[in-house]
């Protein structure tokens, strides 16, 4: 389960309020906590790390694929399969795949994946 990071003084996020809003959003009723007891001054360093790093963070991307691609499907995981056949090609996809080109690619590898035929409609 995915842990949050909580002020105890506040009972404020520090680090993981995307998270909470997430699960708030799907129904859960239990998210993971540690608490810690910072200063209003901490509890800033603390958000504004936890936002950095995320900044500079990267994925490991044939890893990444590869654990998508293994999935039946992708609902649930934030990727769609333009995403994915841009990483099983060593693309980065940041909207969704309208370059025929690459649509070709794509369908045939969902096909495969899904076990089920696209339809294509015209526009």
């Amino acid at each position: 389960m995915t842990s949050i990071v909580v002020n105890r003084p506040r009972m404020e996020v520090l680090c993981g309020d995307r998270t909470l809003l997430a699960a708030r959003e799907f129904g859960w009723s239990a998210l993971d906590a540690t608490f810690v007891s910072v200063d209003e001054e901490q509890a800033k360093r603390i958000l504004l790390v936890d936002n950095r790093t995320s900044d500079l963070a990267g994925y490991d991307l044939p890893a990444l694929a590869d654990l998508l691609k293994d999935l039946p499907d992708l609902e649930g995981t934030g990727y769609d399969q333009a995403e994915l056949g841009a990483l099983l090609d060593g693309r980065r996809a940041r909207l969704l795949e309208l370059d025929p080109r690459f649509c070709d690619v794509v369908v045939p590898r969902w096909e495969g994946l899904t076990g089920q035929s696209a339809e294509r409609v015209p526009a």
